[in-house]
């Protein structure tokens, strides 16, 4: 994966620990690192062979990645090792520098089994190592670890004490993830793919994600965080459907005024009305993206899309 994103708090990578295909990950995220992806692959055409199909396809599309799932991985990685060999010609090492070189060092420990896959817990690990590289990562867990899994990383790994403590805590991300949409399984992967990669799409979800990383910044808690969130979802599905609905009845008059007068235009060979349709077309997308702007609680127009997107199936 790409490492030239630092700082950039809009572009999200989750980091799996297992071979998971979220189609609400491919909402939310740019992109999904997961552990020794090719080997899972392999691993799943004999058990799964929808799921290692699907993958196969998401990783064509460069959404899904490879990362290190193992010691020995981590300890020969040159996204770690290289920067690391480079600075230690220094004489002071930066505070996470260091970190990352204990980390490293501790993966190459001849008591450690360095072909054993890393436990649960172990994507957190690689969340952090990839961060302080440059990319901007989460791991997304499908439980929090237990004090055991943290024990058995201890036991092959040196971990930094802000990584086991974060561990525990409840984030405000998955207080996003939370309020958005699960596409269902009728609905196709490259359906969703389209929606989320869609420019329009990127410019709101990474407005949500400022939004995301101004709390954090500020150190609003989970329990205010969703409140704040509910309030401005309230508040902008209420302005939004009063635009929408005049969106609809401009766009049904157009449709009609186009129906009945531009054909009568093209036959006279004159492209006058179809010329007046297609700028009233785009005076609508005009009038509604000005009505997002006004609109209150703007920072959840991207959940608002994707629950118009994606409806819940009954």
């Amino acid at each position: 994966m790409q490492h030239s994103r630092r700082n950039d708090p809009t572009i999200k990578t989750g980091v799996r620990r297992d071979l998971v295909i979220s189609k609400q990950d491919l909402l939310l995220f740019d992109d999904v690192v997961v552990l020794g992806l090719e080997e899972q692959i392999e691993e799943a055409e004999s058990i799964d062979p929808q799921t290692a199909a699907n993958a196969i396809y998401l990783a064509e599309k460069g959404v899904l990645h490879t990362a290190p799932s193992t010691n020995w991985e981590i300890r020969t990685n040159p996204h770690f090792v290289q920067p690391l060999i480079e600075k230690l010609n220094g004489d002071d090492l930066p505070e996470e520098t260091e970190a990352l070189l204990r980390l490293v060092s501790s993966a190459g420990h001849p008591s450690n089994p360095i072909d054993s896959r890393l436990p649960p817990g172990g994507e957190a690990v690689i969340s952090w190592l990839l961060n302080v590289m440059g990319a901007s990562t989460v791991p997304l867990l499908e439980h929090r670890p237990s004090a055991a899994d943290w024990d058995r990383l201890r036991q092959s790994l040196w971990l930094p004490p802000s990584l086991v403590e974060s561990g525990t805590d409840d984030t405000l991300l998955e207080v996003v993830l939370d309020k958005m949409p699960i596409p269902g399984p009728d609905v196709p992967l490259h359906e969703v793919l389209d929606f989320s990669q869609d420019p329009e799409t990127i410019r709101r979800r990474r407005r949500l994600l400022r939004a995301l990383e101004r709390a954090e910044i500020e150190g609003t808690s989970p329990e205010t965080f969703n409140l704040n969130l509910e309030d401005a979802l309230s508040s902008y599905q209420d302005h939004m459907k009063l635009a929408d609905m005049r969106s609809r009845t401009s766009a049904l008059r157009v449709l009609v005024d186009a129906s009945l007068g531009v054909v009568e235009e093209l036959v006279h060979l004159s492209p006058r009305g179809a010329l007046n349709a297609v700028f009233e077309y785009r005076k609508l997308r005009a009038d509604r993206f000005e009505a997002e702007l006004k609109a209150p609680g703007g920072e959840v127009a991207y959940i608002y899309d994707a629950e118009q997107q994606f409806p819940p199936r009954m």
